[in-house]
């Protein structure tokens, strides 16, 4: 549906966007390969704790919410890592794209890989 919006007798022509982006084909197949108990290395960038390094992770419990379509995996650290440092760190999959979150706040991630 179109909108017309008029601006100083001028008529513009706006269409709404559509939602035609997926992830990259990669992030959501590591996403559905993850499995309870395995390990992972994972790079995470978020504004208040940016990492240059790759950080060992856990991968907890898996979940998914009907209401919203959303499937959550829980990562949890690796032994010898500072626990309140990477506390709360999930994938989250919806619409076919994976985003990451740290506590409550949005993070991006890249340079993963399955270790065991």
């Amino acid at each position: 549906m179109d909108r017309i919006i008029t601006l100083s007798r001028k008529e513009i022509t706006a269409t709404p966007k559509k939602e035609t982006e997926k992830a990259d084909l990669s992030e959501v197949e590591f996403f559905d390969a993850l499995k309870c108990g395995q390990e992972i290395e994972i790079k995470i960038t978020a504004c208040m704790a940016g990492h240059t390094k790759p950080v060992r992770m856990w991968v907890g419990r898996r979940s998914r919410s009907k209401k919203y379509g959303v499937d959550t995996v829980t990562l949890l650290p690796s032994k010898g890592a500072k626990p309140r440092k990477y506390a709360r760190t999930t994938l989250n999959k919806r619409k076919g794209r994976v985003t990451a979150g740290m506590g409550d706040m949005g993070a991006m991630f890249s340079d993963f890989k399955i270790i065991g």
